[in-house]
């Protein structure tokens, strides 16, 4: 049958950390050494128990002497030896518990029937051999190891008892002989045992801890490394809305001057006039957001774009070819800078998209509050496509529903019944209007 024992309060141990053994037996049985507390606990518990049975066997008046009775000091190194094979077994109390236990229970029958007396026999080497079995080990192998060692103990004494006082096992006194050794094995091994069973309570709850703790950690790093990937879409989202915007309409109204320049160069000053201004309009939006990110107690001094400065988005979008009819609402002023933001944003990135896809074309915009919700539209008609001279990456449409969603709103884009191209979004305003 092989014995297993619990190891769930046993601290890891990084075996590729640890140096080899050095020390042979003075070594644990996986390879890495006792500390320097470890070996001089060790040494001081086998020199303790040495001392202890001396004092006791000099206490009790058992101990050896000669003929001529006077102290043989010789007679001891019998039970010096067996204490000596004690400490050896304690080395390895760590892993084997209830070896330890068994070659310490071993050690006191013997020296108790050497030296004729109970107390010497139980050194300071068993006892730590039970606070050792209590907190290493559990379960069936823990009982029946303190049963054994308790049956074994109790027969001892009770032999011993009777030895002493010379009474025969059919003595009416058996009862009293047999209660008091009893007693005294008993409290023995109950006060160690729960000594040993709050030392193995308190570091299981320890340990259980270091386990919560370690999971928090990991859980707060994941949720940093989340936070982390949120905010770099969010930058990303606000850069290419940012930069996406002015530099298209910067890129087609060069182009468009430099058609013209020979056939209607009175049209190209006021083009130029228009890169110029989509310029500056680009620098001014990045500085605005640079600042926003600015870390720092210094809080932004640009205003951040809001639905009135759709209008000014508009005009610049007129003057590079479009044709823009807008509606937006009167009493949108109350609602929260954010929804305000992306408002603008999905005009923005819409307006872009026309641009650079049906350039020429007619254009609508509507913003209205409508049943606690604020609703965006941008529709237009087939135009000429300038795609294939501005290749983008796809992430003009993804970053408006991530915009859109991420308010808890709706989003949708795509050809309409007669035939045009369509960008709705719907965000509700519960919880973000200020009253």
């Amino acid at each position: 049958m092989t014995v297993t024992y619990s190891t769930a309060i046993d601290e890891p141990e990084n075996d590729e950390a640890e140096p080899k053994a050095e020390w042979g037996w003075w070594g644990s049985s996986q390879g890495s050494q006792l500390s320097k507390t470890g070996r001089v606990g060790v040494l001081f518990v086998g020199v303790l128990s040495v001392v202890f049975m001396v004092v006791a066997t000099l206490i009790g008046d058992t101990f050896p002497k000669d003929s001529d009775s006077q102290l043989d000091y010789g007679q001891l190194l019998g039970p010096i030896l067996v204490i000596a094979i004690n400490t050896v077994a304690l080395v390895r109390a760590r892993w084997h518990p209830v070896a330890l236990f068994a070659v310490s229970v071993f050690a006191m029958v013997v020296l108790a029937l050497v030296l004729g007396n109970r107390g010497p026999a139980v050194t300071p080497l068993y006892w730590v051999s039970i606070l050792m079995l209590s907190i290493r080990t559990e379960g069936r192998t823990f009982y029946l190891a303190v049963l054994a060692g308790l049956s074994a103990d109790i027969l001892v004494s009770v032999n011993l008892r009777i030895n002493d006082l010379n009474l025969p096992l059919s003595s009416g006194a058996f009862g009293d002989l047999l209660f008091s050794p009893v007693m005294n094995v008993l409290m023995s091994y109950g006060i160690f045992i729960a000594l040993g069973k709050v030392v193995r309570n308190q570091r299981r709850h320890k340990l259980v801890d270091e386990v919560q703790i370690r999971q928090l950690k990991q859980e707060r790093d994941v949720d940093v490394q989340n936070a982390l990937a949120d905010e770099r879409a969010r930058m990303a989202r606000e850069l290419h809305d940012v930069s996406a915007h002015h530099l298209t309409a910067v890129i087609i109204q060069g182009k468009a001057a430099a058609e013209i320049f020979e056939t209607a160069p009175g049209e190209v000053k006021d083009l130029l006039f228009g890169v110029v201004d989509q310029g500056e309009r680009a620098l001014r939006s990045l500085r605005q957001l640079v600042e926003v990110l600015r870390i720092g107690p210094t809080e932004s001094q640009s205003p951040q774009p809001n639905i009135q400065s759709v209008m000014s988005l508009v005009d610049g979008c007129q003057r590079s070819g479009l044709t823009i009819t807008v509606d937006i609402g009167s009493d949108l002023s109350d609602i929260d800078s954010a929804i305000q933001v992306s408002c603008y944003r999905i005009v923005q990135e819409s307006l872009s998209n026309v641009l650079r896809h049906a350039y020429g074309s007619r254009v609508a915009v509507a913003i209205r509050r409508d049943s606690g919700s604020l609703k965006i539209m941008v529709e237009n008609d087939v135009g000429v496509s300038l795609d294939r001279d501005m290749h983008g990456q796809g992430l003009g449409l993804v970053g408006l529903r991530e915009r859109t969603e991420y308010l808890g709103g709706v989003f949708h884009a795509g050809p309409s019944e007669e035939g045009r191209w369509k960008v709705q979004a719907k965000i509700p305003l519960e919880g973000f209007i200020y009253q």
